[in-house]
């Protein structure tokens, strides 16, 4: 298996992101984006976004900031959530990450996800493993 370079493609072929009906795609400085249309599917018994539908979306953005910097599939190593306001059904979120240190093997990143309105719904940081890349 070889490492699609493209993000919105990569995660395309993701079931996980499928099923949680996350749209992947790039910003206006084409960096990736991730987009969730909050509804029934994703909601707690609060009836808000369930905290780890955050943690995907932080995750998500993270990771695939770093692996399209590095070019290379990442693995998780450790993510931290803080969590500042609730989304409610009907919102639409936007997730975008940034990379804060990027080495040989390991990098750390941040992200945020907004609402339509700007209003911060959470912030993570984490640390992700560089995987080598499989040629053929």
């Amino acid at each position: 298996m070889t490492f699609e370079r493209d993000p919105v493609k990569r995660l395309s072929k993701s079931n996980f992101i499928n099923h949680l009906r996350i749209k992947p795609y790039f910003d206006e400085n084409g960096n990736i984006a991730l987009e969730l249309k909050v509804d029934e599917h994703v909601l707690n018994l609060n009836e808000t976004l369930h905290g780890g539908v955050h943690a995907a979306l932080l995750d998500t953005i993270i990771g695939q900031s770093i692996a399209q910097q590095a070019e290379s599939p990442v693995a998780t190593i450790n993510l931290s959530i803080y969590y500042s306001a609730p989304a409610k059904r009907g919102s639409t979120l936007t997730a975008k990450g940034n990379i804060v240190q990027m080495g040989k093997s390991i990098a750390s990143g941040e992200g945020v996800i907004t609402d339509e309105n700007g209003v911060l719904i959470a912030k993570g940081i984490g640390a992700f493993k560089i995987l080598k890349r499989k040629t053929n």
